[in-house]
C-alpha cells in the first residue's frame, strides 16, 4: 500500500510537470506576438521558476528559494546552481544575460523593444553565448531562452526520474 501511494504521489508531481510545462508553451506562445517588454519579464519569471525547481530537487530545504528564503532573488539562485555545479559556466552566462535583458527592461523609463539602442539593453545582450554585433536582437534572446530552457528541463527530468527510482521497492 504504502509503495502504491508513493507511485501516486510519483504519477501526480509529473502530471502537474506536464501541466506546468504545457502552460508555459502556451504562455510563451502568446506573449511572443505582444510587446517585448511582457514577454521578456515573463518568459524570464518562467526560467527563473524551472531554475528554482532544479535547486528544490538537489537540496532538503526547498524554503530557501520561496519568496522569503536566503536565495529568493534570480541573482542568488543562479549564484548557488553554479556553485553546487548544478549548471556550467555556458548556461550560468546565459541565464545571467537573461536576468540582465529582463532587468534592462523591467527598468527602463519609457517603451522598450528589441533592435532599440538601448545601451543598457545592448550590453546585457552582450553576455549572451553566441552574440555578435550582427546578431538580431529577439533573435539571440529567443535561442538562448530556449537553450536554457531545454538544459534546466532536461535536469528538472533527470532529478525526478532519479528520485522515482530511488524510492522504488
Amino acid at each position: 500500500m504504502r509503495a502504491e501511494s508513493k507511485q501516486d504521489a510519483m504519477s501526480d508531481e509529473l502530471d502537474q510537470y506536464a501541466t506546468t510545462e504545457e502552460r508555459l508553451v502556451e504562455t510563451l506562445h502568446t506573449l511572443a506576438t505582444q510587446n517585448d517588454t511582457p514577454y521578456v519579464i515573463v518568459t524570464a519569471s518562467a526560467l527563473e521558476d524551472l531554475l528554482a525547481m532544479v535547486l528544490c530537487e538537489t537540496t532538503q530545504d526547498s524554503k530557501l528559494f520561496g519568496s522569503r528564503g536566503r536565495f529568493s532573488t534570480f541573482s542568488a539562485k543562479i549564484e548557488i546552481a553554479y556553485a553546487c555545479k548544478s549548471i556550467d559556466g555556458k548556461l550560468f552566462n546565459d541565464i545571467n544575460a537573461i536576468r540582465n535583458v529582463r532587468n534592462a527592461f523591467a527598468h527602463a523609463r519609457g517603451p522598450l523593444q528589441f533592435g532599440s539602442s538601448n545601451p543598457i539593453l545592448n550590453e546585457a545582450l552582450k553576455g549572451f553565448s553566441g552574440w555578435t554585433e550582427s546578431s538580431d536582437q529577439r533573435v539571440l534572446f529567443d535561442e538562448r531562452l530556449n537553450a536554457c530552457i531545454q538544459a534546466l528541463s532536461s535536469l528538472v527530468d533527470s532529478a525526478i526520474f532519479i528520485q522515482a527510482w530511488s524510492d522504488a521497492p
